[in-house]
């Protein structure tokens, strides 16, 4: 196992994310019914994903969100620091537990090793006492699971091969 220190797991996340492959990702969020999302990465900064009834995509320097038939619901410029809640395990650096201004949560705990991953626990800022963990693969650098109250996020299964070039032209 890797080493299990903060730094090691911050370093990790730094330099980990995939350059490209293929995916699926489970996102249950209270109130909503849970979505399978599938997901491609071309390049660190050409991704997609889809549910069936959204898709996400950016193509490096615009991220659009469209609807089930197509109509453009958003646009809005890619910056650094914000990908939409699917693709969070894989820039995990964007998901909001870090405990910097803006964040919802902060590290409590760990890394711990668990099953081959890293541990990491996390308490709510606001409002304080609630708990919630990240799962780190970091072998692969990305997190496998965010679990958060009201939130859960799971990398189902990920492949470090060449999407189809077909699938991006739809």
């Amino acid at each position: 196992m890797p080493g299990t220190h903060l730094g090691h797991v911050v370093g990790t996340l730094l330099d980990g994310g995939p350059r490209y492959g293929t995916g699926t990702v489970r996102t249950e969020v209270a109130g909503r019914a849970a979505a399978v999302w599938d997901v491609d990465f071309l390049k660190p900064d050409r991704w997609r994903a889809d549910d069936g009834t959204e898709r996400w995509a950016c193509d490096g320097s615009v991220i659009v969100t469209t609807g089930a038939a197509g109509s453009v619901r958003e646009e809005r410029p890619a910056r650094a620091g914000w990908v939409p809640l699917p693709l969070q395990p894989f820039f995990p650096l964007a998901a909001p537990v870090w405990g910097r201004r803006g964040d919802d949560w902060r590290l409590c705990e760990g890394p711990a090793a668990e099953d081959g991953r890293l541990v990491v626990e996390v308490e709510s800022i606001r409002p304080a006492g609630h708990r919630g963990r990240l799962v780190l693969d970091a072998e692969l650098g990305y997190l496998t699971a965010l679990l958060l109250p009201g939130v859960t996020v799971t990398v189902t299964a990920f492949a470090y091969e060449p999407p189809d070039p077909a699938r991006w032209q739809t």
